[in-house]
């Protein structure tokens, strides 16, 4: 037989049952070996896959109930502004009102004192 498709070492192998090169024969249990430990590998690479997706999903739970709890928190933040608002408000007409009611008191206490000074008066012409 000729050189074959594996060039000159290409032969019939009774071993290998098939048309390839002598060390093609003896590197099958090696191919094996290297097969098992890439199967090996693989099925470490799968279960840290497994365990990275376990760990992404529990992230992005976590972040769903982070967005959620934010979203919240906003909401009761933009009710608290309008709550402040509103009491600023308030607080400002209390403010005006006080700032009228002080000036009716005064107008009230100066009024009364010029009355006292009137009937003080009145008394003092009738007693002369």
């Amino acid at each position: 037989m000729g050189a074959g498709i594996w060039g000159p070492l290409g032969r019939w192998s009774p071993l290998c049952h098939s048309l390839i090169p002598p060390s093609a024969c003896v590197s099958r249990p090696l191919a094996r070996v290297r097969n098992a430990k890439k199967e090996s590998e693989l099925g470490a690479a799968l279960a840290r896959l497994r365990d990275l997706e376990a760990i992404l999903n529990s992230k992005d739970a976590a972040l769903s109930t982070a967005l959620s709890e934010k979203r919240n928190v906003e909401n009761e933040l933009r009710e608290l502004r309008a709550q402040i608002a509103k009491l600023e408000l308030a607080l400002n007409d209390v403010k005006k009102q006080l700032h009228d009611e002080m000036l009716r008191r005064v107008e009230s206490e100066n009024r009364a004192q010029t009355l006292q000074e009137e009937l003080d008066f009145q008394r003092n012409l009738y007693d002369e």
